[in-house]
C-alpha cells in the first residue's frame, strides 16, 4: 500500500512537475536495485529483509514528521530527499525477497502466491490512489 501511495501521490513530491517528480522517483528505485544487485546472491535474506524494513520505517517516520512543518524551501527539499531514499529502500527489498521466496515455498504454493499478491496488487492500486484522494 504504501509503494502504491507513494506512487499515486507523485505530483505532490515537491519538484516542478508531476513529470520530474515520476523521472526522479524512478531513478531512485532503478538506484535501490542497482544497489542489491551484485549482493543479492550472498545477503541473509531474512537479516537484510529486516534491516531494509527498519530503514523505510525509520525514513517513513521522518516524511511524517515533516508533515507537520510549515511548508518551506527546506522542508520541500528534505521530503524530496526523504522521498527518495524511501524509494529506493523499497525497491532494494524486491530481489531479495523474490529469491527468498523461491527458496523457502515449493512450486504450488509459489504459484498461488504469486497470482494472490499480482491480484491484491492489481486491487490495491485504485483502492490507495481512492484513499489518497479522499485524503486530500
Amino acid at each position: 500500500m504504501l509503494f502504491y501511495g507513494m506512487t499515486t501521490s507523485v505530483d505532490k513530491l515537491g519538484l516542478s512537475s508531476i513529470n520530474m517528480n515520476g523521472i526522479f522517483l524512478g531513478i531512485a528505485q532503478a538506484f535501490g536495485f542497482f544497489i542489491v544487485m551484485p549482493f543479492t546472491h550472498k545477503m541473509k535474506r531474512v537479516l537484510w529483509i529486516k534491516i531494509f524494513n527498519l530503514a523505510f520505517i525509520f525514513v517513513a517516520s521522518i516524511l511524517f514528521l515533516l508533515s507537520f512543518f510549515q511548508e518551506t524551501t527546506i522542508v520541500t527539499n528534505l521530503r524530496i530527499i526523504f522521498s527518495m531514499m524511501s524509494a529506493a529502500v523499497m525497491s532494494s527489498c524486491f530481489p531479495i525477497l523474490y529469491s527468498y521466496m523461491a527458496e523457502v515455498f515449493p512450486v504450488e504454493i509459489r504459484g498461488l502466491s504469486s497470482a494472490l499478491i499480482l491480484f491484491i496488487g492489481k486491487i490495491s492500486g485504485p483502492i490507495a490512489l481512492l484513499i489518497t484522494t479522499l485524503c486530500n
